[in-house]
């Protein structure tokens, strides 16, 4: 056991008088930082000098599309066809068996003739039902339908 605490000194003896040797303590390194050369990016000729420039130069092409569907609704008793249902509320009678769903998302005008560029999963109904109508409002608020 004093042999290990013997090594163990003259080790750390060591260390401290290299680090103390060489100037450095160690094990340390200093970190040097390069001066890097800032360059500043120049827009290309008639682009917006900002995003805000970008956004109010495209905003009036953005547009709200919104839809209708049915769909149909499934039993909300989990107890249905079990002996459990008398007792909550399986004789009672059942609601409607659709319901009316709304999706709501944003498209972009590509043409002059008014095509509109959206997501797919915004105006196909999601397995459960079948859309009814397609509604394209702009940003001035007037709609039309798809």
């Amino acid at each position: 056991m004093r042999y290990a605490y013997g090594v163990t000194t003259a080790l750390l003896l060591g260390g401290a008088t290299l680090s103390l040797a060489t100037g450095l303590p160690a094990g340390a390194q200093v970190a040097q930082n390069e001066q890097s050369a800032m360059t500043r990016a120049v827009p290309r000729a008639g682009a917006p000098a900002s995003f805000a420039d970008l956004t109010d130069q495209l905003a009036p092409a953005v547009v709200n599309i919104s839809t209708r569907q049915r769909v149909k609704v499934q039993n909300q008793n989990p107890f249905a066809g079990t002996p459990f249902a008398d007792l909550f509320g399986g004789g009672q009678q059942q609601g409607p068996t659709t319901r009316e769903a709304q999706s709501l998302g944003s498209g972009f005008i590509i043409s002059a003739d008014g095509y509109v560029v959206t997501n797919n999963h915004v105006i196909v109904a999601d397995g459960r039902g079948e859309v009814e109508s397609i509604t394209v409002t702009m940003p001035d608020g007037n709609e039309f339908p798809a």
